[in-house]
């Protein structure tokens, strides 16, 4: 158990849903408001063909499941000391209750600075019920040397195992999915690196979550400089954001690669009464 985390006499540990092909790791951050924000209504429609795509840097096929998800699935990413399943066994645990504490820092341009992060997620790791039920259902190679594994409860009754190019997943300028005002919902994105796709999948899962938990903020501060050139006076304001929360049942709304932009995309939700502070637990 971490030594930040005294919760109860139950085992934390912490939930790594981002970690480096080198085995460098980095652990998510995250952040909430259960009252605000939802992602534009437009739909992400997993397409069907496996033509080249210009620009389109995949060379094997995806799955369609993968697009998007299933009720009831979560995918499982091949990582340092643990295979497929195993992280899909800890995403299925952490998804479903995770503890979130930490501070997170935004910049004007609203990029982040994942150095000065110290937010880290939590799962209880004795908990054998959730899990239980969860079966692989399918799997696919994405290089390289990894396969992501795609795990599912009992009740989940099809999967759409065809094969689909990265690059046809979505339309282009492809804005997020259908907005339930019950929930509430964040966007990620990370550059893909070709050589660990899981890797930037893995990562642009972990900016969806810390988007999403972005929008219940515990403690807000902010920071603006003033800089005189002599021409002009420069304006620059950070943002860090404080959390101590319980988050659950977060799913994986839906993913889609960037051909222009280059970068794996996420959308992740919760419903905005499943976000709560940790002292409230």
């Amino acid at each position: 158990m971490h030594g930040a985390v005294t919760c109860s006499r139950r085992q934390y540990r912490r939930l790594l849903l981002w970690v480096f092909t080198s085995g460098r790791i980095l652990c998510a951050g995250l952040f909430f408001l259960p009252i605000v924000g939802c992602a534009p209504r437009q739909n992400i429609a997993a397409g069907r063909s496996t033509t080249p795509v210009d620009g389109c840097p995949f060379e094997t096929p995806y799955r369609a499941w993968f697009f998007r998800p299933p009720p009831g699935s979560v995918a499982g990413y091949p990582r340092q000391g643990a295979t497929a399943e195993q992280d899909a066994h800890v995403r299925i645990r952490g998804y479903a209750k995770m503890f979130v504490r930490g501070t997170l820092r935004y910049f004007s341009d609203g990029s982040s600075d994942d150095k000065q992060d110290s937010v880290s997620f939590y799962y209880d790791a004795s908990d054998s019920q959730t899990v239980r039920g969860w079966k692989p259902v399918d799997s696919f190679f994405v290089c390289c040397r990894a396969y992501v594994c795609l795990m599912a409860d009992g009740l989940l009754s099809t999967v759409d195992t065809s094969a689909v190019s990265a690059c046809r997943s979505s339309p282009d300028g492809a804005a997020g999915p259908d907005a339930d005002t019950q929930f509430i919902y964040g966007r990620g994105a990370h550059t893909l690196q070709y050589y660990g796709q899981a890797s930037s999948w893995m990562a642009a899962e972990e900016s969806a979550i810390k988007a999403l938990c972005r929008q219940s903020v515990v403690h807000y501060a902010s920071l603006v400089k003033m800089h005189d050139t002599g021409e002009r006076t420069e304006i620059s304001r950070t943002s860090r954001y404080g959390m101590d929360l319980v988050v659950r049942n977060v799913k994986i709304v839906c993913r889609y690669y960037d051909v222009a932009a280059t970068t794996c995309t996420v959308w992740a939700a919760c419903r905005k009464t499943d976000i709560h502070s940790w002292k409230e637990h």
